[in-house]
């Protein structure tokens, strides 16, 4: 199974999307693209980001490779546009236990793209998340691409996930 091992503990799981030809309909993508999640095992396990929806399938496939039984506590949103977030939903049904991490703006847009409400944890900037040995740090980038944009700074392995 296709699986990139970035450090001790942490996965990139993320899709390259060679079949999409236009970024936004407008831009050609002579190379495609590709969507980054990321997957951190530790005592807790928390996925960063998910991948377009028409590759849910392939993106459990990977995910489940990795975590074999164990369930996902933490599903961190970085952005909320569909081709990062598209996989949500699917998320939410098949661990219905996990906590959504956002900002203050990413709530609201996730329960008007996918009715996803509740079991949510809003993060300030600045503020920090204990997986147990990794320590996951939000700081918003506003309008950086969207008004909810964040990057993830995990302090342990000086890894930035920047959405």
């Amino acid at each position: 199974m296709y699986k990139v091992n970035l450090a001790e503990d942490i996965y990139f799981l993320g899709i390259n999307d060679r079949r999409t030809s236009l970024f936004e309909n407008f831009w050609p993508l002579p190379y495609g693209v590709t969507y980054n999640s990321y997957l951190i095992v530790d005592e807790k396990v928390c996925l960063i980001d998910t991948v377009d929806r028409k590759f849910t399938d392939e993106y459990f496939d990977r995910l489940d490779d990795v975590l074999s039984d164990r369930a996902v506590d933490f599903l961190v949103v970085n952005h909320v546009e569909p081709d990062h977030s598209g996989s949500i939903k699917a998320i939410r049904e098949k661990y219905p236990q996990v906590t959504i991490v956002g900002n203050k703006k990413t709530f609201p847009m996730l329960e008007n793209f996918y009715g996803i409400s509740g079991n949510t944890l809003v993060v300030e900037d600045g503020g920090m998340l204990d997986l147990g040995k990794h320590k996951l740090n939000f700081y918003t980038i506003p309008m950086v691409h969207w008004p909810e944009s964040m990057v993830t700074y995990d302090s342990v392995t000086k890894i930035l996930f920047s959405n």
